[in-house]
């Protein structure tokens, strides 16, 4: 939280992964899609499965998705 009770996005963000993770049963499944590779990521209790990077062309940003297993 900021200033005046502002959530900031980066916050927002992180307790929307929470509740995902949360949500999720061992061994479900989640997929992540966006710009960068940050995921649901270990500390949240899973592991990384799959990268993959789709290339939209020139002045365009790459659309990157990854598939995450909940282990623990």
């Amino acid at each position: 939280m900021i200033a005046n009770n502002q959530v900031t996005d980066a916050h927002y963000q992180a307790k929307v992964r929470d509740l995902l993770a949360a949500l999720l049963k061992p061994w479900g499944k989640a997929v992540c899609f966006g710009w960068n590779s940050g995921g649901l990521n270990k500390d949240r209790g899973f592991q990384l499965v799959r990268l993959v990077d789709i290339y939209h062309g020139r002045g365009r940003n790459d659309t990157i998705i990854t598939v995450q297993i909940k282990t623990s």
